[in-house]
């Protein structure tokens, strides 16, 4: 359970959250997640991993502690990233998010108001594509938790797997906004990052019925099931998204994917 005392701004109207972000060449978005939180919490921490452009720099500029820290996976260098936080309470965000002012209003109120009661708080992510946000399919509701107390949160998963939390959630409505893909290159990148985060993690034996029926399965039920045809032809696409990404995730799980291709002398045997 929370403890019982009330969590309060401090004198500079700052609240004792320590914001941590793992951020490594992110200096075309940073700058908007950092401008989100800056004026309401007392710490920022940013982590980096080789970074080789202005994410730092844009970091410090906004008066946050950086660290560099040797990369192993997403979910090792968040925890990493939590020991150094040094507030009562953690807000985990990425480089392609933001706070907005409503859901900044929320958490404030929640921290002032309620969090004697609780020890993390759930919300929903919302991504904007194509012009719009997506408020339907499987990109949404994406409920993800992020502000929890310090002790009582885990990074779970190697991949994105999130936070656990030891104790009471509460759950609000308002979302995180999230800008996940700036154009149609990193998207599909993504999808083969986290194809072989997920054979690495998973390691499920490959199935033809799989391979064939689940992309299937996943965009039905992202545009008909959930709705996703009410987000227009942005909807659309982002059923497409799920299947393709679904496809080339159990394609990584075929035994010989990893087979080197032949060469000119195993042709000619010499």
């Amino acid at each position: 359970m929370g403890n019982t005392q009330q969590t309060d701004a401090d004198t500079n109207g700052k609240f004792p959250v320590s914001v941590v972000i793992v951020a490594s060449n992110e200096e075309r978005q940073i700058a908007r997640v950092l401008g989100s939180v800056a004026s309401w919490v007392n710490e920022i921490v940013v982590v980096t991993s080789d970074s080789r452009d202005r994410t730092t720099e844009i970091a410090a500029d906004f008066g946050a502690k950086v660290f560099e820290h040797p990369w192993e996976n997403y979910g090792s260098q968040v925890a990493w990233a939590m020991e150094q936080a040094e507030e009562e309470w953690i807000l985990v965000l990425d480089a392609d998010e933001e706070v907005s002012e409503e859901l900044g209003t929320v958490l404030r109120r929640f921290l002032k108001e309620e969090a004697e009661h609780f020890d993390g708080l759930c919300m929903p992510r919302r991504s904007w594509w194509m012009g719009r946000w997506i408020m339907h399919g499987d990109w949404y509701p994406d409920r993800v938790t992020r502000l929890f107390r310090r002790g009582k949160g885990h990074s779970v998963g190697s991949s994105h797997g999130g936070i656990r939390v030891d104790g009471p959630v509460k759950n609000i409505k308002v979302p995180l906004n999230h800008y996940p893909f700036t154009n149609l290159y990193v998207l599909m990148r993504k999808v083969a990052h986290f194809a072989e985060y997920a054979y690495k993690e998973e390691r499920h034996r490959w199935s033809l019925f799989s391979c064939l029926t689940r992309p299937l399965w996943r965009f039905f039920r992202s545009y008909v099931l959930r709705l996703g045809f009410l987000d227009g032809v942005p909807g659309l696409f982002v059923a497409v998204h799920v299947a393709y990404s679904t496809f080339v995730r159990h394609c990584r799980y075929y035994p010989r994917f990893d087979v080197s291709p032949r060469t000119i002398k195993d042709d000619h045997g010499n």
